[in-house]
C-alpha cells in the first residue's frame, strides 16, 4: 500500500513538472515569438494555466503530508479533497477542456510545422533540449 502511495505522489509531481515544461518551453515561447495565432494556441492548450494551479495544489497538499508523516500511510482526506464535491468538478471540467481538442490541435500544428520553417526550427530545438535534458 505504500509503494502504491509513493507512487501516486511521484505521478503527481511528474504531472506538475510536464505541466511547468507545456507553459514554460512551449505556450510562453511560441506565444511571445507568435509562432500560432492566439486561436491555435487556445486550441493546443486550452487552460494549462488552470491545469497547472490545480495539480500544483494537490502536489503541495501531498508534499505537505510527506513532510508531516515521512511513512505515509493514509491519504484518503488528500484525495477526497481533491477528488469529490466542488472539487471534484472542477478538475474533471478542467481536465475534459485541457484534452478535449489535443488530436485535432496536436494535427494542425504538424500540418502548420510542415509549412512555416521558423516554427519548424523551433520544435526541432525544442526536441533537442528535451532530449538532453531529460525532460522525456
Amino acid at each position: 500500500m505504500v509503494y502504491g502511495i509513493l507512487e501516486l505522489f511521484h505521478t503527481e509531481c511528474t504531472h506538475v513538472r510536464n505541466l511547468k515544461v507545456l507553459d514554460r518551453l512551449f505556450f510562453k515561447p511560441m506565444q511571445q515569438e507568435q509562432l500560432l495565432p492566439s486561436d491555435q494556441l487556445y486550441l493546443l492548450f486550452p487552460n494549462l494555466e488552470e491545469m497547472l494551479e490545480i495539480h500544483s495544489r494537490f502536489n503541495n497538499k501531498m508534499k505537505a503530508c510527506r513532510r508531516e508523516q515521512p511513512v505515509v500511510g493514509d491519504v484518503g482526506d488528500i484525495m477526497l479533497e481533491m477528488l469529490d464535491g466542488s472539487s471534484g468538478k472542477e478538475i474533471k471540467s478542467a481536465a475534459a477542456k485541457f484534452c478535449h481538442n489535443q488530436s485535432i490541435a496536436l494535427e494542425a500544428l504538424k500540418n502548420k510545422q510542415k509549412k512555416e520553417q521558423k516554427l519548424a526550427q523551433f520544435l526541432s530545438m525544442l526536441k533537442q533540449i528535451i532530449s538532453v535534458e531529460g525532460y522525456s
